[in-house]
């Protein structure tokens, strides 16, 4: 009687590594063109703005770049490390200005082209951040950070593949790369390679045993392998650690659902409505328990906040028609189902 839609693929963000911060020794500095009591004057500009940025005071940090460049217009350091602030403060185009000016001056710093891809990235500008990461990997052939977002990166271009081959160099140059084996694994998801994928997940979560997100993409990987109880597991593990996720009880539930262990599968929809009251899809799988037990008041009940949260979904309207029919309410019975003809449905 009732039509159901089962949940969507939870498909949760790649981890970024971040930039190098201060102090990275990799950062290499322009020949001076100014004298030397010049440049140790901006130097020190330089190392009070380091102070302040490490403090958190980004905007202070900023101020003291400045005078440093004021000094030294040629310093790549001070805009190097004045780009690191800008990106702390979410102001990704002046961070990528920043890099970009101080590679005028020092054009074969590795560390500097992968601080601009990770500016590029957040500005969701990903063809540019390859690019970077390209230039960073050509000059420090080891660096396992820019081969690792290079393959958030590729990921995000709709490149999977290109993703696995950098996040399986970044794990070559460091076997406990725990954040490489998870975004690999999500990669050999997208390419619905499940068993890889899980491969991937364990080895994560055998480094780093809280990293939550690992639970639940290796059991979205467990539930598409049709081994709901290692799912089921996996989303139990993932609600021990984040026990206020409204999300995850109506994962678990939808996999409770599908196992016709409809106690369970209640008892988690009720606890993500508790948590997140216009949760519409916990309202939706659950009032079509309550339809098929005849419950339709209750049934109803549940369709009519999925409608008030989605008034444009037509399956909810469909399943209350279903429910006022079944009460001999043909006349709402009917609205709905005109409704559902409305929406193209």
């Amino acid at each position: 009687m009732f039509n159901r839609k089962y949940f969507q693929r939870l498909m949760v963000g790649s981890m970024l590594v971040g930039s190098i911060m201060i102090g990275a020794p990799a950062y290499v500095d322009a020949a001076p063109e100014i004298g030397q009591a010049e440049l140790a004057s901006a130097a020190q500009k330089r190392e009070e703005g380091n102070a302040l940025y490490l403090a958190g005071d980004y905007d202070g940090a900023i101020a003291c770049y400045d005078e440093a460049l004021e000094i030294n217009p040629n310093y790549a350091l001070a805009y190097y490390h004045r780009g690191d602030a800008y990106s702390a403060l979410k102001q990704y185009d002046r961070a990528v200005a920043d890099y970009t000016k101080g590679l005028e001056y020092s054009p074969n710093d590795a560390d500097a082209y992968y601080s601009r891809g990770n500016a590029y990235y957040r500005l969701a500008d990903y063809q540019h951040a390859v690019e970077d990461y390209d230039r960073a990997v050509e000059l420090n052939p080891k660096f396992e950070n820019a081969y690792y977002n290079r393959g958030n990166a590729r990921k995000n271009l709709n490149d999977p593949r290109g993703a696995i081959d950098d996040f399986t160099q970044a794990i070559k140059l460091n076997s406990q790369f725990a954040a490489a084996y998870y975004n690999r694994g999500n990669a050999h998801g997208e390419l619905q390679e499940y068993k890889e994928a899980i491969a991937d997940y364990d080895k994560a979560l055998k480094l780093s045993p809280d990293l939550t997100v690992a639970y639940i993409n290796r059991g979205l990987a467990y539930y598409y392998l049709k081994d709901m109880s290692r799912a089921i597991e996996d989303y139990t593990k993932a609600i021990e650690q984040a026990p206020n996720d409204a999300g995850l009880y109506y994962l678990r539930g939808s996999m409770y659902d599908e196992q016709k262990d409809y106690e369970r599968a209640l008892a988690d929809y009720d606890k993500s409505i508790e948590l997140n009251p216009q949760n519409a899809a916990a309202y939706h799988n659950r009032g079509i328990i309550f339809g098929n037990r005849k419950e339709y008041a209750r049934a109803i009940e549940d369709f009519t906040r999925v409608i008030e949260f989605a008034p444009n979904y037509a399956l909810a309207y469909h399943n209350r028609g279903e429910c006022y029919r079944a009460l001999g309410e043909t006349d709402k019975a009917q609205a709905d189902f005109d409704k559902v003809k409305e929406l193209g449905e």
